[in-house]
Formats: structure tokens, sequence, C-alpha cells
């Protein structure tokens, strides 16, 4: 498919999307070839999607906070319209725990009553609007420590708050996306146990290389765009598509990037997935060649 230069950008149709941290950018709109909604549910449930979703331009992405302030204010009916919710539950239990200590005569609360937390403020959410996707986050640098030992990490209270939160969102029927900071590849076995929906990751997608054959079946992959040139960007999207794509579930969120990333990374992800989707034959006899050299090269 014919991807727009970046350079041409005032020649063509662009949409403008904000992230919660606050930055805006520009970038191409995308051709759909059904509803974002009927395409993300044909992915989550294996149906055969059309492309991959990303969090700025199927979703709104926005913080659970952010959106209950502008539900205050009655800002939130002005929301662009036509997009899911991605909604960002903000800091995890530990992280929390991490804040609270610094307040004098802040209560000391446990991993799980904090995970209530959440819940609660995810059901204030839902009393106002529908939520498609939620990413739940939190900083498991200890329990990646806890796993270099040998240790059982689901046994440690920040993974049973994270399935207390999981187990509550899925009842309602909300897929949820784990953002596990300090994740590392011998934590990954037991991580999956949590059986969140998708698993979000940044940094070297090596690590995960074999990850479609081991969870595919049962968990799909939140792949963050976190590079600052388009040609990274554009690099990073393919190989994703590649690995996790194909045969699997694959969602984008957009992390740290600049405009010109954001733009070359997010049509490399939308016309090669399409590609991939489209010509499912024909394109997997080029990923087993792909990924079978790629393989060669991880044992080696």
């Amino acid at each position: 498919m014919e991807k727009i230069p970046y350079q041409s950008m005032a020649d063509v149709e662009t949409e403008e999307v904000q992230t919660p941290g606050g930055q805006t950018f520009r970038v191409p709109k995308l051709e759909y070839t059904m509803p974002p909604q009927e395409n993300f549910h044909r992915m989550n449930t294996g149906e055969g999607p059309h492309w991959v979703p990303t969090s700025l331009t199927d979703f709104r992405y926005v913080t659970a906070d952010q959106y209950l302030a502008e539900a205050e204010s009655n800002l939130f009916q002005h929301k662009p319209t036509g997009k899911m919710l991605y909604l960002d539950m903000g800091p995890g239990p530990l992280q929390m725990q991490e804040v609270f200590s610094r307040i004098p005569g802040a209560p000391t609360l446990s991993a799980e009553a904090m995970a209530e937390i959440l819940c609660s403020k995810l059901d204030k959410v839902m009393e106002l609007t529908t939520v498609d996707l939620v990413l739940y986050r939190d900083d498991w640098t200890g329990a990646a420590d806890a796993a270099q030992e040998g240790r059982n990490i689901l046994e440690l209270p920040e993974a049973k708050a994270a399935e207390l939160f999981f187990r509550h969102a899925q009842h309602r029927g909300v897929p949820v996306s784990f953002r596990c900071k300090g994740l590392k590849e011998h934590m990954v076995d037991q991580v999956v146990q949590l059986r969140p929906d998708y698993l979000q990751l940044t940094g070297d997608l090596r690590y995960f290389f074999d990850y479609r054959d081991r969870f595919g079946d049962f968990m799909g992959m939140d792949v963050v765009l976190d590079a600052q040139t388009g040609k990274e960007a554009a690099e990073r999207m393919r190989y994703a598509v590649e690995q996790f794509a194909f045969g699997g579930r694959m969602i984008a969120t957009i992390g740290l990037v600049s405009e010109e990333a954001l733009w070359d990374g997010l049509q490399e992800l939308h016309c090669y997935s399409r590609e991939c989707y489209a010509d499912p034959k024909g394109f997997k006899v080029r990923l087993d060649e792909i990924l079978g050299g790629q393989k060669h090269q991880h044992e080696h």
C-alpha cells in the first residue's frame, strides 16, 4: 500500500490526536474498511481483523482521572466521536503505595485494597460511558528480582492485586492490557498466568520472539511505538506485525515519539497489517521465510 511521506503532510487529509500527557500530533487520516469498533471486536475475538488498532487513532486514550475530571466539568461530551475508549487506570498499587508513603499521616493500605480503589474508579467511568479497553500498569521491579531468585511471583501482593483488577474488569466485559514495569524475560511465564488480555511491551521485542507460539492462543500483544525517527518507528512496527499480528492478537499504544516517527510508524503498521490480514495465505508464506531466518539468528 502507498504511504504518504511526512514532508507531504500539507497535501493530504490529517487528523489531530493528543496523548494523555498533552502532546498534540497531526497524523494521516487512515482508510478504514469497517468501523474501528467492529475491527477491534474481530481482532479481540480472533475473527480476522482488517488492520492492527492503535491507541490514538482507533481509540481515545485517556487516564481515568482525566476522564472523571472532564465529566465533572461537563467537558467529556466534546470528546472525538466515532472512537473507542482506551482507559489508562493510572499508577498501580505499588506506585500508589510509594506516593502514599510520602504523605504525612496517610493510611497504610495493602496492594489489594489499592486495587479495589482502581476497580471502583473503573466502575465510576463505566457509569458514564462505554469502556472498550483498560490499561493496568504497575512497577514490578521487585518481582523481577524475586523471579530471578527462583521465587513464585504469583504469591506476591502485587500479583494478587493485579489478578483482582483483571477479573473485575473482565467480568464487566472490558479487556485488560497489562504494562508491567521491570518485566524481564524470565518473568513472562508466571506473569501470563494472571491472564491479562494483552501484555504491553516496550523496549526490545526480541525477548519475546516465541511469544505467539507460547501464548498467542489466549493472550494478545500491546506493542508500544516508542521511537524517535521515522525509520526506527517503521522498522519496529513491521517487526511487530511479523511477530505478533498474523495468527494472533495485536494492538499498538503510542509511547514517546516525535511527530515524524508517529507519522511513519503509524502508516507502516496500518498498511503492513492490512496486507497481512488481506492475503493470509500469501502472507504466511512470506512470514514463514522471515521468521525462519529470525529464529536462526535468535538461536545463535
